[in-house]
């Protein structure tokens, strides 16, 4: 297993990182082009902030989760190597591509935060803190708990957007059609009959507000749910791909 792990590992870290490196040039360009504008033609009452980095990272591990672990699992299945294997390789580089985006970062904001010092109308800053410190400049040690929270984070959309990918591969042509139909449906029916009918469902309601308030209070905790329930999804997609019908494709 090591020995077909590593191969797997190594073809799926170069697609991770070099896209991620093209996503971090990207987001320096942007903050780049915030703070020249400022600078150039912002006035005293103009004010900008800049939050974007860990959003967007997770939404490019969401999009790789849709794409990548499908042709992943196809080239594996055709230098031979077992699902388990492949599938594995997929989450070991996801976490470890997660763990260097949020690792640039931080990086970045802290160098962000030195030079725009002087600019009390620029606010720089991640997700951990907008939602924890109140966009505070960080100490070391809350460095690296926003570094943990922005790559438990990352790691979680892409649970969610492989969950999607293999659902799909799974379903037949009306099932997918149903399955299209279906998440919008869920996703705005499900919260308004939890609020219409929350005497009735209010045990479900009180957990969901619990955990809710929980993560709101905690970083800890946030990063603990992000990580079970990705843990879940992950065991979910393994459920669905493990006799998925897998052909070859081919290798560039």
């Amino acid at each position: 297993m090591t020995m077909h792990l590593k191969p797997i590992l190594r073809y799926q870290l170069r697609d991770y990182l070099t896209s991620g490196a093209v996503l971090f040039l990207v987001n320096v360009l942007l903050f780049a082009a915030a703070f020249v504008g400022l600078i150039s033609f912002g006035t005293s009452d103009s004010e900008v902030s800049i939050t974007s980095y860990g959003f967007t990272c997770a939404i490019f591990l969401f999009v790789f989760g849709i794409v990548v672990p499908r042709q992943s699992m196809r080239i594996g299945v055709q230098l031979g190597v077992c699902r388990r294997t492949t599938f594995l390789g997929s989450l070991l580089s996801t976490a470890i591509a997660a763990l260097a985006l949020a690792a640039a970062g931080e990086l970045l904001l802290t160098l962000l935060q030195v030079m725009t010092a002087s600019l009390p109308n620029l606010y720089v800053g991640d997700l951990y803190a907008m939602l924890y410190q109140d966009m505070a400049t960080l100490t070391p040690g809350q460095h690296l708990i926003s570094l943990l929270f922005s790559s438990c984070l990352m790691l979680f959309c892409w649970t969610a957007g492989c969950f999607f990918t293999f659902l799909f591969w799974r379903l037949n042509k009306i099932g997918c059609v149903i399955a299209g139909i279906s998440i919008p449906v869920v996703l705005n029916v499900v919260p308004a009959l939890l609020y219409y009918y929350s005497r009735p469902l209010a045990p479900l309601v009180s957990f969901l507000n619990l955990l809710a308030t929980r993560a709101a209070a905690s970083p800890w905790f946030a990063m603990a749910l992000f990580l079970v329930i990705g843990g879940i999804i992950a065991l979910i997609c393994w459920l669905l791909v493990r006799n998925a019908n897998i052909r070859g494709t081919s290798l560039k």
